[in-house]
């Protein structure tokens, strides 16, 4: 899911590229001590607090939450010292406990359309103030009084139901997380920077309100989240 594109970066010589749930955990795992088999990345920065127990652990007990991920390098050639890597995860923070309407007949989008709601609104209009007026040239008595009940109700219910048609689809989602960053090399914090710059966007493109990240004040890839203000 997410974003097809990759990030972009002024680095010289950065190559980014998407990866899956299962790279992104052994990535992070490995970086923050966790991983007992993968070889740990050297000099790596980067310490996701809500994830105390690992990224495998949070990503075997929901994984339908993992939204997208990403690395970046650096080769350093000969010089290894030079060379650089990022990684950082984006994960839908909101869980079950909001939802969000995919299709309802027509898109979201069609249904926000201008042009779909004056087709729907102007034909619903005009048959209610034709019924209205047949309604104020009929004769009075037991049947008239039942009409204009009648439309009354439906008019009430056409309300209920627009202000549900709006509830719905205006709902958003509320929060994306980024998660399990990483930074080595001299060049970490830049990369990871674009990552995070990317994931907002990405974030934003899927409809999520917020981005926020969980990091300690004193953590040197900070700085990459300059924007996000993390918590």
């Amino acid at each position: 899911r997410g974003d097809s594109a990759c990030p972009s970066s002024s680095v010289p010589g950065a190559i980014f590229k998407r990866v899956l749930a299962a790279e992104a955990a052994k990535v992070a795992d490995s970086s923050y001590g966790f991983s007992e088999t993968a070889s740990p990345i050297a000099n790596a920065h980067g310490r996701d607090l809500a994830l105390a127990g690992g990224f495998r652990t949070l990503l075997e007990a929901c994984p339908e939450n993992f939204v997208d991920s990403w690395v970046a390098e650096v080769r350093g050639g000969d010089d290894a010292r030079a060379a650089s890597f990022a990684a950082l995860t984006l994960w839908d923070g909101d869980g079950t406990s909001t939802f969000e309407i995919e299709r309802l007949l027509l898109p979201p989008g069609a249904w926000r359309s201008l042009s779909v709601q004056m087709l729907l609104v102007t034909p619903a209009c005009v048959g209610l103030a034709c019924w209205a007026r047949a309604l104020c040239l009929a004769p009075h008595g037991l049947g008239a009084m039942l009409s204009g009940a009648a439309l009354l109700v439906v008019t009430g219910l056409g309300v209920v139901c627009a202000m549900l048609a709006r509830f719905l689809l205006s709902r958003r989602r509320e929060r994306a997380r980024l998660i399990a960053p990483v930074a080595s090399g001299p060049r970490g914090v830049e990369l990871l920077m674009s990552l995070v710059r990317h994931a907002e966007a990405s974030a934003k493109q899927l409809g999520f309100a917020v981005s926020i990240a969980n990091l300690d004040v004193m953590d040197p890839v900070l700085p990459a989240f300059q924007s996000s203000r993390p918590s």
